[in-house]
């Protein structure tokens, strides 16, 4: 901390495009890093030809400063890798045609394991190709509560949320189409509405920001807390979860 506190910091190199680009002959650049929150010296990292949306994507320990042997890597295409933990990710693969959307993107999603093959993967969700897109990720709760997720985007505005459960069936989360669940905080999905929402009762607006009790285990909802009822000037950008809660980033009157 003081070596960065000072005029004259002491970087330290732990991964070096140019020298990669160099050493293989292709105009790398960075399209992306993920790191494993579990296992900190692992990430992915993303890269990209002359700046193009694919990327290949390969593993790469930072404390070894090099790719990993045994790894994940995956070919060039408009893929979406997610971290599941140490020895697992979700593949959402878009280096086939086969794979893909009409908009290009991904319409599967897969969890593969650490050394498998990928024709033994579990696929876990096929969307016919009218569909926008399909992803899936892992959420943390501060105590490390692990609750898996499948979006499944029919269209720009229109999604559907699943939870996936121990045995790797899904369960549909029953959220308004027009959402977002941006986090997992304190047995909470952290939810951004883009419409009007009416539940329990309760009517919550569009633009508004939720806490829904979730259940990690069934992935059963309980109650909703209204967080933030933006005005009609204010606009809810990004949050981020943290430990204690959740940063709320916000635009007022622009």
């Amino acid at each position: 901390m003081a070596s960065y506190q000072s005029p004259d910091p002491q970087w330290h190199i732990v991964f070096d495009l140019d020298q990669l680009a160099a050493d293989e002959g292709v105009e790398w650049q960075l399209a992306g890093i993920s790191h494993c929150i579990l296992q900190a010296n692992l990430c992915l990292i993303s890269l990209s030809v002359s700046g193009s949306d694919g990327h290949v994507c390969r593993e790469y320990d930072v404390e070894q400063q090099g790719f990993v042997a045994n790894s994940f890597h995956f070919p060039f295409g408009k893929n979406v890798i997610h971290w599941r933990d140490a020895n697992s990710v979700f593949v959402a693969p878009a280096w086939d045609e086969s794979q893909l959307t009409q908009a290009g993107l991904p319409c599967e999603v897969w969890l593969l394991q650490r050394g498998q093959d990928w024709d033994d993967a579990d696929n876990l969700v096929v969307l016919p190709e009218t569909a926008l897109r399909a992803q899936a990720w892992r959420f943390l709760d501060g105590n490390l509560t692990a609750l898996d997720v499948i979006e499944a985007a029919h269209s720009l505005d229109q999604k559907a949320y699943y939870h996936l459960d121990d045995d790797l069936q899904l369960q549909h989360l029953p959220l308004p189409l027009r959402c977002d669940v941006l986090a997992y905080s304190h047995g909470d999905l952290i939810v951004k509405l883009a419409s009007n929402w009416s539940r329990q009762g309760q009517d919550y607006p569009s633009g508004a920001l939720l806490a829904v009790a979730c259940d990690a285990k069934t992935a059963q909802l309980g109650r909703i807390e209204l967080l933030i009822a933006p005005t009609a000037q204010q606009s809810i950008q990004t949050i981020e979860a943290t430990l204690s809660g959740i940063v709320v980033a916000m635009l007022d009157c622009v």
